[in-house]
């Protein structure tokens, strides 16, 4: 009975010891948790049916450029967009690039698509360049969308443009913006 009596006072430091695994375990569990989460609701913006048309500059008449795609939301949360644009000018300097807004703000479903259709004329570069004062207009698709966190994040794709005089085509493997 005695020596019960006195291991009494010591209980309390495996109790601590107890505590503090168990308070280590679940950190590391909500950080698996955390990072699962983080991957599964990710946004998961994909181009299909992409067409990119860049027309001659003798062709007046003709857009220089004519974009066309459908971006769906494959992801398995509803993605708010807050704008897609149409940024043309300078292939380095954002700065010197006029950005033509191509869709506002808008939610996406799970597999919901929405079409984009957008041209430029040759006065459009013109103006551009002659604003920037620079020899060339190369354009980007740029989408604005927010993540399930709410920060704003932004995926850049280049199309392809004109360099002085000659066509710069941008061949891309993956459909994905995310």
């Amino acid at each position: 009975m005695e020596t019960v009596s006195q291991l009494v006072p010591y209980l309390p430091i495996p109790a601590l010891l107890v505590s503090l695994v168990s308070i280590g375990l679940a950190y590391i569990s909500f950080r698996r948790t955390k990072i699962f989460q983080e991957y599964e609701y990710a946004p998961r913006l994909q181009l299909n049916e992409e067409g990119t048309e860049l027309s001659s500059q003798s062709l007046v008449n003709t857009p220089a450029i004519r974009y066309t795609a459908e971006i769906e939301n494959r992801g398995s949360k509803p993605v708010q967009i807050k704008s897609i644009y149409l940024d043309y000018g300078a292939r380095d300097d954002a700065e010197k690039r006029m950005k033509y807004s191509v869709a506002g703000e808008m939610y996406l479903n799970t597999g919901q698509k929405y079409e984009l259709e957008v041209e430029r004329s040759w006065t459009d570069i013109a103006e551009m360049k002659e604003r920037f004062s620079i020899n060339q207009a190369m354009f980007f698709l740029r989408v604005s969308f927010y993540r399930p966190n709410g920060n704003l994040e932004e995926s850049i794709r280049s199309l392809g443009g004109y360099d002085d005089s000659t066509t710069v085509y941008n061949s891309q493997r993956k459909t994905t913006l995310t």
